[in-house]
């Protein structure tokens, strides 16, 4: 089976548990495990069906009152929960996929053979480690000493990484070894931190209360490193399987625990945040290939010829500023405006350059499963191997300052130093240098300014750790083999678990205005929902909740929530534009000439309020009304162009054609389109002017945004108007016959 549909069974079976529809549950668990072969399951699935049969018979048919039965149910629940574990695990095992990714047998991971090989891993990374450190103390090591012994380490550590993510449940023997291991001054944080990714992508395999047990413990070391790793893991855990927690007093107890810490409340938003980033990561690669990039490639060429980039290295004195950058960022605002959405895309967490090393994942250093999770460390030999040749200074400064940059994950950081072992020299070397020097101003910055603040480096620890997450799951050629995590819907805020870990009205506020910032409107209406169970103001969540409902398309919902944020009564003015829209949308014209007209009491001699209400009277077709509106702006705004438009309208509409021709003429001067052409055709048509009706009627066909179909419809919407100003439309035909005549004649 493959991965889908191991997962699309494994979901049924949960769901019809969660559902509390046992006998369903049991029948679906019985018909897979006698395809399976899995005597001993079965016996404990026949166990536990007689046992509900006997709940059954006592509690349906004899009415017997049981006051242990809620609890006997409750665990009949929770150990079908965990057949259904072994039940999945059992199929994960029937695939070559294991052994393929970790090396790991079918035998390596029955119980006690997997609970033994980790005990003598760790044990074995222990006396590692301890040796190494009085090589050291000793100081009769060299470099390749410490090359074979890292190497050593990593390749104890990849082992240990298969078992602890392939392993169905860690035995309370593993869980101790782990904890031992994660505990130990004697494994580096790099080290525990690829273990607890380990832990996590087994987590995510199968439900284990026992790797629950870890992340929760090691979520309260004071490395932040390792906690905020092990926290990401639990979030995503508590994510995946909140429909059992309830049958899991442990794991319940844990969260009751850690109930009302700010740092926990902090961590869990900073987790969905970024994960609900991660999952926009192909809008943002969209908008960074499709709008980015050209606007600021388009400015090339400009550049080049402004700057004068081909004279100016023969005689250029050194230092002198150009003259010409200020005035080509003047005429080239966008080219700013786009440079400053990428740092600021950066700055927020956005995950901007997953296309640039999306291909830079074939090196051989990724065909190792635990590569993928391990933080960017500058002792490992492949690092050292990439920077082979170079002056030790610039190459310890561009690894520290790699090691540093916060804005490229731990994955891509690898990938950055290997395809620099493959430039040529001399680009290889002007890279390395040009990147050592950008570091230590970077660095003298940070120190004079200290933008390096504690909690920014938390968020940076897990930005950085789920983009790494985001290429696993997306590049690894082996993903469809993963439950992609990145798939899921991702509603933290919907689900049980979460309101342990955010329960103030300031947390959940902040959740709802992330997702309202990034147009996640469902969320963010979702989470406003829930606040309006606080004692808190709430005229803004109307105001929000009504604005999600608008641009989600749910107009009288929108209404309903405007209306309620008006009785606050302190942003009347914005209430009432909004109002305003949504009766326009819902075709509700009149309704909204009324908020306008208020408006305009309220506020006075607002341009846009009396286009408004023009534009409702226009719609009314009451036109003499809409002029007197559109007259107004005029006088104000003389050289707004644009108000000729509706101008001429009412006046070819009220049937004032002298008029009409004066202001479309004028319109057609300041640059018309296809619309303003045929109207201008229409009264010209009116007042017996066929030749110059003709050539205008020409002039809307030929519009790039038109076509003959286009322009006929138009036409035949226009006939009212046409035969109220004394046209006969007997003649229409023939008229438009005509035109296409004249433009096969003129544009054969």
């Amino acid at each position: 089976m493959q991965a889908t549909e191991i997962e699309d069974l494994y979901a049924k079976i949960n769901s019809l548990l969660s559902s509390r529809r046992i006998v369903e549950a049991i029948g679906m668990l019985n018909y897979s495990m006698q395809h399976l072969d899995m005597g001993e399951h079965i016996l404990a699935l026949n166990n536990l069906d007689d046992t509900y049969q006997n709940m059954l018979k006592y509690t349906i048919v004899m009415g017997i009152k049981d006051p242990q039965r809620q609890h006997i149910q409750d665990n009949l629940v929770h150990n079908l929960f965990e057949l259904s574990d072994h039940l999945r695990y059992k199929i994960f095992l029937q695939s070559t996929f294991h052994l393929n990714i970790t090396g790991i047998s079918d035998r390596d991971l029955q119980s006690k053979q997997s609970y033994g090989q980790i005990e003598e891993i760790i044990s074995t990374l222990f006396l590692h480690n301890k040796l190494d450190d009085i090589l050291q103390d000793s100081e009769i090591s060299g470099d390749a000493d410490n090359v074979q012994g890292f190497t050593e380490r990593q390749r104890l550590l990849a082992r240990l990484f298969g078992l602890l993510y392939a392993s169905c449940k860690l035995s309370p023997e593993a869980m101790r070894m782990v904890n031992k291991l994660m505990q130990s001054e004697n494994i580096t944080w790099y080290e525990k931190s690829v273990v607890i990714s380990a832990i996590t992508l087994g987590l995510i395999k199968g439900f284990d209360a026992g790797r629950f047990e870890i992340l929760f413990d090691t979520y309260s070391f004071d490395e932040i490193q390792i906690s905020q790793r092990a926290f990401t893991g639990l979030m995503l855990g508590l994510y995946l399987y909140d429909h059992r927690i309830p049958y899991y007093p442990q794991i319940e107890n844990r969260l009751r625990a850690m109930q009302g810490d700010e740092n926990l409340e902090h961590d869990a938003r900073m987790v969905l945040m970024q994960m609900t980033k991660a999952k926009d990561t192909d809008k943002v690669t969209r908008k960074f290939r499709d709008e980015i990039m050209p606007d600021i490639i388009k400015q090339a060429p400009k550049i080049e010829d402004k700057l004068g980039l081909y004279q100016i290295l023969p005689d250029d004195p050194e230092g002198e500023k150009n003259p010409k950058w200020q005035s080509l960022f003047e005429d080239s605002p966008d080219l700013i405006s786009r440079m400053e959405e990428i740092t600021k895309m950066q700055l927020d967490g956005m995950d901007v350059f997953i296309n640039t090393f999306a291909n830079l994942k074939h090196f051989s250093f990724f065909r190792k499963l635990h590569h993928w999770f391990l933080p960017f460390v500058k002792e490992h030999p492949e690092v050292d191997n990439s920077l082979l040749g170079e002056d030790a200074r610039s190459g310890e400064l561009f690894i520290e300052g790699l090691k540093k940059t916060n804005y490229i994950c731990n994955s891509d950081k690898y990938s950055f130093c290997f395809s620099v072992q493959s430039l040529p020299p001399q680009q290889k070397e002007t890279l390395i240098h040009m990147f050592a020097a950008e570091v230590e101003g970077m660095a003298e910055m940070a120190d004079e300014e200290k933008i390096l603040n504690a909690q920014g480096q938390v968020n940076s620890i897990f930005t950085q750790y789920i983009q790494d997450l985001y290429r696993f799951f997306k590049l690894h050629p082996l993903k469809s083999d993963f439950t992609d995590i990145f798939n899921l819907k991702c509603d933290y805020h919907n689900k049980r678990f979460f309101k342990y870990l955010v329960n103030s009205d300031n947390g959940l506020r902040a959740v709802g205005d992330f997702y309202f910032d990034r147009d996640h409107f469902e969320s963010a209406l979702e989470v406003y929902d829930q606040l309006l169970n606080f004692d808190i103001n709430k005229e803004e969540l109307f105001e929000k909740m009504a604005y999600a409902c608008e641009r989600m398309g749910n107009i009288r919902q929108a209404l309903t929530y405007y209306r309620n944020a008006e009785l606050y009564d302190t942003n009347r003015v914005w209430n009432l534009r909004r109002i305003a829209i949504c009766h326009k949308k819902l075709n509700e014209n009149n309704k909204a000439l009324e908020c306008y007209q208020e408006i305009d009491l309220l506020e006075p001699n607002n341009l846009h309020t009396q286009i408004s209400i023009g534009n409702c009277y226009l719609n009314l077709k009451k036109y003499d009304e809409a002029l007197n509106q559109y007259f107004k702006v005029e006088l104000t705004d003389a050289d707004n162009m644009k108000i000729l438009r509706p101008i001429a309208w009412c006046l070819f509409a009220t049937c004032k054609l002298s008029e009409a021709q004066h202001y479309y003429e004028k319109l057609i001067d300041a640059g018309a389109n296809r619309f303003d052409y045929m109207n201008m055709g229409h009264v010209y048509w009116c007042l017996g002017m066929r030749n110059e009706a003709i050539r205008s009627y020409l002039s809307s066909i030929n519009q790039q945004d038109s076509t003959l179909e286009l322009f006929i419809s138009g036409f035949h919407d226009d006939l009212q108007y046409l035969e109220a100003n004394g046209a006969d439309l007997s003649e229409i035909p023939l008229l438009i016959d005509n035109i296409l005549i004249t433009k096969k004649k003129l544009y054969p």
